[in-house]
């Protein structure tokens, strides 16, 4: 056996018991002590700030007077001058060595003697607590409550470390058992990440349901400061994240992620992604249902004169032109000249094919069925056609000059690698199809419902209860189609590089390996 030998340095607290001691993982020369008068029966608590000098003397360099006695202590992992107590009146604080004041933060859910504080070495913005409540609480220093409590333990916890192994769990010791925070589903269940998209966005139903979301008409109900507080709240969170977004985490409540989606719903609903520039509310998607019902609303006007079927087509166009051009990818802006130049071009082109069609028609010479099966298949064709021209009439510089395209580094950030015309087109024609995907229900569906009903003598052949019935099922077409046609494709878009122009087709990354997946903003 070795001999005893002397202590390096001492140094009494006088008047202070010492509980806990720590050194500090940024300074090797400082520590730390927590300490209670009277043996921590009774009395006040004193956190000690030390220093070892080079002649190996220890040396006050501050110290914090609490109303309770103190037990424990950690030194931040993350900050290099803050540290956590624990105390005998169930508070933990948080202090900032470099301050001479009091605690910049305390925490007091912990209804009996806080015994431990433990901060994680793996994520180093949370640590744990134990308590004689018999409960173990984690918690972030930017929090003013716990992220989660775990409470399976019978009698008190007189400590807690953090696992080696998971950034969030905590090893309990409850008397002579021990206990991991993973035995309790809770631990894990109420904490979420919210750097992740609340949908899994890879797979159709996810896209389903977060453009469910998204187009949802009571967005538009939101007012204009519940909007810039909805945007407020997004930035705040999201300027917390980790740059490492490959990695990193963002854990938070699950009361508190649902806020956060709520307030990024109306985000995503009302302002573009590529500008952050708010989208006026008739042309956003959300609103894409209440706005055409009141165009199909003058289209289905009784007894239309030409004059009347050419001023809706326009209204009509106009309003899938302003719903395009808002909504469009904005990597490559327009100027006022062509945007004019578009919109006269879209809306003529689009107002003369719906025109032409459901007027040339039935003027055709042909046999008496052919002529019915074309009939037939003129609102659907005169309206996709329409369409499609639109979207690339105010889109067509994405298509000439193309879109910005970007590649996802180490860290999950976006870098920009140039602008591709291939995938401009790709993005155009993912949101034509997504438009006449659209129109394949809406214009099939109410009309066959329409004379169902008529033929089962449940509504008249016409008149205003007939054309209110139309209505009512058109709109209830687009409200129920309308995602999971935008949602056939994904906002984001991402493709092989070697399908673009060869410039993108070399692309490597950090690390020197071929790039094998780009990624474009498709627009909506």
């Amino acid at each position: 056996m070795y001999p005893p030998q002397p202590p390096l340095a001492r140094l009494r607290t006088q008047g202070f018991a010492g509980y806990g001691i720590a050194f500090s993982p940024f300074f090797p020369a400082r520590l730390a002590v927590a300490s209670s008068a009277n043996y921590g029966l009774v009395g006040n608590g004193r956190l000690h700030i030390l220093s070892l000098t080079p002649s190996t003397q220890l040396v006050i360099e501050k110290t914090f007077d609490t109303q309770d006695g103190l037990y424990d202590l950690a030194f931040s992992e993350a900050h290099e001058n803050q540290l956590i107590t624990a105390s005998g009146d169930g508070s933990i604080k948080l202090w900032d060595t470099a301050l001479d004041s009091h605690p910049i933060r305390n925490w007091a859910e912990h209804s009996r003697e806080v015994f431990c504080v433990d901060w994680n070495n793996i994520k180093k913005d949370v640590f744990a607590s134990s308590s004689w409540d018999a409960s173990v609480r984690i918690w972030h220093p930017e929090r003013g409550a716990s992220l989660t409590a775990i409470t399976a333990h019978t009698g008190a916890v007189p400590s807690a470390s953090a696992t080696e192994t998971s950034p969030l769990l905590s090893i309990a010791r409850q008397r002579y058992a021990v206990h991991s925070a993973s035995e309790t589903p809770a631990a894990d269940a109420d904490l979420v990440d919210i750097t992740n998209d609340r949908y899994d966005l890879s797979t159709f139903k996810g896209r389903l349901l977060h453009f469910a979301s998204v187009t949802s008409p009571l967005t538009l109900l939101a007012s204009t400061a519940e909007l810039k507080s909805a945007q407020e709240l997004v930035t705040n969170y999201e300027s917390k994240f980790p740059t490492n977004r490959t990695t990193g985490t963002y854990l938070v409540p699950r009361s508190e992620a649902e806020k956060y989606w709520k307030a990024r719903q109306l985000v995503d609903s009302s302002v573009h992604p590529d500008t952050g520039e708010v989208i006026l509310l008739p042309f956003r998607m959300a609103a894409f249902v209440p706005t055409n019902l009141l165009v199909v609303g003058g289209m289905l006007m009784p007894n239309p004169s030409l004059a009347g079927i050419v001023f809706w087509q326009w209204i009509n166009q106009s309003l899938n032109v302003a719903v395009n051009y808002s909504n469009a990818n904005k990597s490559v802006p327009m100027n006022m000249r062509e945007v004019g130049l578009a919109y006269a071009a879209a809306t003529t082109s689009a107002v003369g094919i719906a025109v032409g069609m459901s007027r040339g028609v039935p003027k055709l010479r042909v046999s008496p069925g052919v002529k019915g099966v074309l009939t037939s298949l003129v609102p659907f064709v005169s309206v996709a056609s329409a369409g499609i021209v639109n979207i690339s009439c105010m889109r067509w510089k994405e298509i000439k000059d193309g879109v910005r395209v970007f590649v996802r580094d180490d860290e999950g950030q976006r870098q920009h690698v140039g602008d591709s015309s291939v995938a401009g087109r790709r993005a155009v024609a993912m949101t034509a199809a997504s438009r006449v995907l659209t129109n394949i229900p809406t214009l099939i569906l109410p009309p066959l419902a329409l004379k169902f009903l008529q033929r089962a003598k449940v509504i008249p052949a016409s008149g205003a209860l007939t054309r209110a019935i139309d209505l009512t099922l058109i709109g209830t077409s687009l409200l129920v189609f309308l995602p999971p046609a935008i949602a056939t494709f994904p906002q984001v878009a991402r493709i092989n590089p070697m399908l673009l122009e060869e410039r993108f087709h070399n692309l490597k990354d950090a690390n020197g390996n071929p790039v094998t997946e780009v990624e474009f903003n498709k627009g909506l």
